[in-house]
């Protein structure tokens, strides 16, 4: 079953201070499944885990939900796919910016 939910969100608080309103209970197939719509896949194509919880697969592209090492040596191995990566999700400075270097061409941000 599916169901619809908002979108993540900036906000800010009283004293000016930027915040995210965000939807954590979404589990991470769902962020990737969001991901995998948002890039134009329907849902007749199979998302397939590559490493579970954290990156998922469908035809051409790569969603990313969570870096780590592992990771992150799998996807500077790949050739041709598109890396699609939630803008809001809490991913470290040091893997943004080595995916950034090596993949930027591929590399995708949605918001």
């Amino acid at each position: 079953m599916l169901s619809l939910s908002d979108k993540s969100e900036l906000i800010t608080d009283k004293q000016g201070t930027l915040g995210l309103l965000s939807n954590a209970e979404l589990s991470p197939f769902d962020k990737a499944l969001n991901l995998s719509l948002q890039s134009g896949k329907t849902l007749d194509k199979p998302l397939k885990p590559i490493f579970e919880n954290k990156l998922y697969a469908c035809e051409d592209c790569l969603y990313l939900v969570a870096c780590d090492k592992e990771v992150l040596e799998f996807l500077c191995k790949t050739q041709n796919e598109y890396i699609f990566i939630d803008g809001f999700e809490d991913l470290s400075l040091e893997y943004f910016l080595n995916l950034d270097s090596s993949l930027s061409d591929r590399l995708r941000i949605v918001y």
